[in-house]
């Protein structure tokens, strides 16, 4: 066996390692890139627990926010009365959000929720339930929009900040308290759906 037959064995040898090498690298890679997508949409995904199911709320790292309901399974029932209409409720001007008397009806609006709803719930009272001009309903609404309140087009309205209750936002807009940040990626779609058009449009 000469020197440079061993020369070329051993060139072989190495060349083989060094690609089974370099493909254990890649599938090590690709594990943690996968971990690292789960932990992604693990991180910016908020769910949150309705009467009617479950509302889950992404925010993508383009930006884009998806919204994905899923109702609860039960047998088809008809309904005994027409369902709310849901309005549309756009973003408080700065105007709103120093209107006391506003704030004064949102207060209300939130005792009435929690006495249809519970102190713990997070369904707000629907406009037709609470009476009144439909278009106060909707601004006294969207000074709670801040704190984390979406109307979903043909379900309702609800608080989907999971750390807030009735009782506890109820008490925010006693105290005056400021809206909690990271926010706003429960703003809802644009557009309502095919509801009522908003009465409380500028």
């Amino acid at each position: 066996m000469t020197t440079s037959f061993l020369a070329a064995l051993l060139l072989t040898a190495a060349i083989l390692a060094g690609i089974v090498l370099f493909i254990r690298a890649v599938l090590w890679l690709r594990e943690k890139d996968a971990q690292i997508i789960a932990f992604r949409v693990d991180r910016f995904t908020r769910t949150v627990q309705l009467r009617e199911g479950t509302l889950i709320v992404r925010a993508l790292p383009s930006g884009q926010v998806v919204y994905q309901f899923e109702p609860h399974l039960s047998p088809a029932v008809a309904p005994a009365t027409p369902p709310p209409r849901v309005y549309d409720i756009p973003d408080p001007s700065p105007a709103d959000l120093q209107d006391d008397a506003l704030r004064k009806l949102a207060i209300d609006i939130l005792v009435r929720s929690e006495e249809k709803y519970g102190p713990k719930g997070k369904d707000i009272l629907p406009a037709d339930d609470y009476g009144g001009d439909p278009s106060r309903w909707v601004k006294a609404v969207r000074i709670m929009k801040p704190h984390g309140v979406v109307a979903v087009p043909g379900k309702g309205t609800w608080i989907v900040n999971p750390n807030l209750t009735l009782q506890d936002l109820r008490i925010r807009l006693v105290n005056k308290q400021p809206p909690p940040l990271m926010m706003s990626f429960a703003t809802p779609p644009s557009g309502n759906g095919g509801n009522e058009s908003d009465p409380g449009s500028p």
